[in-house]
């Protein structure tokens, strides 16, 4: 999560279950959601895989009584479209010139684009 928080840019692609890409990749956007989103999220994970998200919900309660340790608190993630716009290291967006160029004092290794340039 620590990734997600610095950096939100990820590559989602269709996978089968073991993980094997199916499709081309795309770019998104992935956001943690809150403890409060639990309350959504398992209802519609319930109702798109039926019994075999109940099967992981029991293997999940089983091993953490087994292994005698609290089992960690799920983290979920919202994908959405990327923003091509936003900036790849500080997931911030790029300041720009009245011109629409990227501004020298935010992009340094293109001071060729600064406005006037």
């Amino acid at each position: 999560m620590k990734r997600i928080r610095r950096d939100p840019r990820v590559l989602v692609a269709p996978a089968d279950y073991r993980g094997r890409e199916l499709g081309p990749r795309a770019e998104a956007q992935a956001r943690v959601l809150g403890p409060e989103a639990e309350a959504v999220v398992v209802p519609l994970l319930r109702r798109k895989y039926g019994w075999q998200r109940r099967a992981l919900d029991i293997q999940g309660r089983l091993t953490s009584l087994l292994r005698r340790r609290p089992s960690a608190a799920p983290v979920y993630l919202e994908l959405s479209e990327a923003d091509p716009h936003i900036h790849q290291h500080t997931g911030t967006r790029p300041a720009v010139s009245a011109s629409g160029n990227p501004c020298a004092a935010t992009n340094p290794s293109r001071t060729h684009l600064q406005e006037g340039n």
